[in-house]
C-alpha cells in the first residue's frame, strides 16, 4: 500500500475522535515516526512509498487505538519529560508539563538553598556538557551532591525522582508509591546506562548518578512504619504530585484521561480533597530537617487551602504555572 493511502485510512479511522485535523495529523505523524521509523513529514515528501503489509497492520492498529481514545503515550510506550524519554504504561499517570515545571522549580531552589552540599567531582575538557549544578570557564566541572536526601511521595512513573537524580547527581532519592505496577515502571526506566556512557566520556569516572530507591507504601498510613523499615529517618527535600482532581471535576476531564489513565493517581473525594496534602504535611513536619524544602503540585482551585495547611512552616509561597494558575506550594521548615 502506498504511504498516502495508508495515511488517509488512518485519518478516516481517527477523524471522529480527533475532528481537529491538526491534532489528528500530529498524532498520526508521531505514529509514523515511532512505529514505522519514518520522518513525520514522510507523507508529504514521499507519498508513493510502498509500505509493507506488516507495517500497514501496525500503523492501522495504532490508529484504531487512537480512535478508541487511548493516549498516544501509552500506544508508543513513552513520553518526553525534562528532555528525556520516560517509559509509561496504563499503570502510571502520563507526566504533564506542570510536573516538569515543578521539577525545574525544585532544582533551582535546591541549588540555591543547599549550595554548601556540592563539591567538584572531576574536570573534563572545555566544551563538554555541564550538570545542572556545575559551572566552568576553561573546563567543565561536574559536581556531586553530598548527603542530599530527597523524598518523592506518590512517585508514579518515577519521572520526578529520576529527573532530580540525574540533575542533582550524587543525591540519595527515595520514591514512594502504593502501586506495585507503577513502581515496576519507575524502577525500569533504564536511565542509568545513558548516564554511565556520559560519565565514560568524561575520563571513565564512576557514574555520578545514584539510582533512586523505590518503595511500595501507602503514605496515608503515616511516616512511622516507613521510617522503621527504611534506612533514612530525615530528608532535606520532600516533593510530591499527589492525586488532587476532585470527583466532582470528572466532567471537566477529557474522555481519554478518564478511560485510560489510573484513577488512583488522579482523583480525591469531594468531601476530603486535601487528604493527601494533610498527610504529606505530616510527613514533612516529621521528616524534613530544619530549613528543609517541601514542593507540592496542587489543584489550582485549592491553592489557598493548600498553603494554609502548611502554615506552621517558616516560609510558604504559592507559585503559578506557565498559564498563570496557582499550581504549586513551596514551603521551608
Amino acid at each position: 500500500m502506498w504511504l498516502k493511502d495508508l495515511y488517509d485510512e488512518g485519518r478516516a479511522l481517527t477523524s471522529r475522535e480527533y475532528p481537529d485535523s491538526r491534532e489528528r495529523d500530529s498524532l498520526l505523524n508521531a505514529v509514523l515516526e515511532d512505529v514505522l521509523h519514518l520522518p513525520r513529514y514522510a507523507v508529504l515528501v514521499d507519498p508513493f512509498n510502498e509500505i509493507g503489509e506488516r507495517e500497514c497492520s501496525r500503523f492501522l492498529d495504532c490508529a484504531r487505538r487512537l480512535a478508541a481514545g487511548e493516549p498516544l503515550q501509552y500506544i508508543v510506550g513513552w513520553t518526553e519529560f525534562y528532555g528525556r524519554r520516560f517509559n509509561v504504561t496504563p499503570a502510571v499517570l502520563i507526566p504533564r508539563p506542570e510536573t516538569e515545571q515543578l521539577c525545574r522549580e525544585a532544582i533551582e531552589r535546591i541549588c540555591a538553598v543547599f549550595s554548601d552540599r556540592v563539591a567538584p567531582a572531576h574536570v573534563s575538557p572545555a566544551g563538554e556538557s555541564n550538570s545542572a549544578a556545575g559551572t566552568g570557564s576553561s573546563s567543565s566541572v561536574r559536581r556531586r551532591w553530598k548527603s542530599l536526601r530527597i523524598l518523592d511521595l506518590c512517585t508514579g512513573s518515577g519521572c520526578i525522582a529520576w529527573t532530580l537524580a540525574l540533575e542533582l547527581p550524587g543525591s540519595d532519592i527515595v520514591g514512594v508509591d502504593i502501586s506495585p505496577a507503577a513502581l515496576d515502571v519507575a524502577l525500569n526506566q533504564g536511565l542509568l546506562p545513558e548516564t554511565s556512557q556520559e560519565s565514560a566520556k568524561h575520563g571513565g569516572q564512576e557514574c555520578l548518578t545514584k539510582q533512586p530507591k523505590f518503595v511500595e507504601y501507602d503514605i496515608l498510613r503515616g511516616p512511622d512504619e516507613f521510617i522503621y523499615h527504611n534506612e533514612f529517618d530525615s530528608f532535606d527535600v520532600i516533593i510530591s504530585n499527589p492525586p488532587y482532581v476532585r470527583d466532582g471535576e470528572r466532567p471537566l476531564i477529557r474522555r481519554n484521561v478518564l478511560e485510560h489513565e489510573p484513577s488512583l493517581a488522579l482523583f480525591v473525594p469531594d468531601a476530603n480533597p486535601l487528604k493527601f496534602y494533610k498527610t504529606i504535611r505530616d510527613w514533612a513536619e516529621r521528616l524534613l530537617v530544619p530549613g528543609g524544602l517541601l514542593f507540592l503540585e496542587q489543584n489550582e482551585a485549592l491553592a489557598e487551602e493548600t498553603a494554609t495547611i502548611c502554615c506552621n512552616f517558616s516560609e510558604v509561597e504559592t507559585v503559578s504555572d506557565y498559564f498563570g494558575k496557582p499550581r504549586f506550594t513551596v514551603a521551608r521548615k
